[in-house]
C-alpha cells in the first residue's frame, strides 16, 4: 500500500501541471520508476518476486505507448510513459484496473465536453488526472 500512495501522491502533483500546461516532467516520471525500482527490489529481496507478474505489469504501458505513436501523439508519449514505469510500482492488476477505469472517465468526461459544446472533437483532454482518480477509487474502493 506504500508505493500506492507514493504513486498516488506523483500524480496529483502531475495532474496539477498536466491540466495547467498539458505537460509531465521527466522527473516525475523518473520518480515513478524509482519507486517501480524500489518495490521490484523489495519484492525480490523477500522472495515475493514473480517474472510473469512483473513483465505483465508492463503491458498497459506498453499498449498506451503503442496508442501514442499509432495516433500520431493524440494520447501523449508522457501518458504511457507514467502507466509504463507505475506498472510494476501498481502491479499488473492495479494498473490495468486504474487505466481501464480512467479512459473511461475520461471518455465520459469528453464526451459531456461535447454535448455542452464546450470542446471540439479535437481538443486535447488531460489524461493524468483521470489516473489519479481510477487510481484512487481503485485502492481506497477495493473495486
Amino acid at each position: 500500500m506504500v508505493f500506492e500512495i507514493c504513486v498516488l501522491g506523483i500524480l496529483l502533483f502531475t495532474s496539477v501541471r498536466d491540466i495547467r500546461k498539458k505537460e509531465i516532467l521527466a522527473a516525475e516520471i523518473i520518480l515513478v520508476g524509482i519507486i517501480s525500482a524500489v518495490r521490484t527490489t523489495t519484492m525480490i529481496y523477500t522472495g515475493s518476486f514473480d517474472i510473469i507478474s512483473f513483465a505483465a505489469s508492463f503491458l498497459p504501458g506498453i499498449a498506451m505507448l503503442l496508442a501514442s505513436l499509432i495516433t500520431g501523439e493524440s494520447l501523449g508519449y508522457g501518458d504511457g510513459l507514467l502507466v509504463l514505469l507505475s506498472g510494476p510500482a501498481l502491479g499488473g492488476e492495479l494498473v490495468l484496473g486504474t487505466v481501464l477505469l480512467a479512459v473511461f472517465i475520461c471518455g465520459l468526461f469528453s464526451g459531456i465536453l461535447l454535448v455542452i459544446k464546450r470542446a471540439g472533437r479535437f481538443t486535447r483532454v488531460p489524461f493524468v488526472p483521470f489516473m489519479t482518480l481510477g487510481l484512487a477509487v481503485m485502492e481506497f474502493a477495493k473495486i
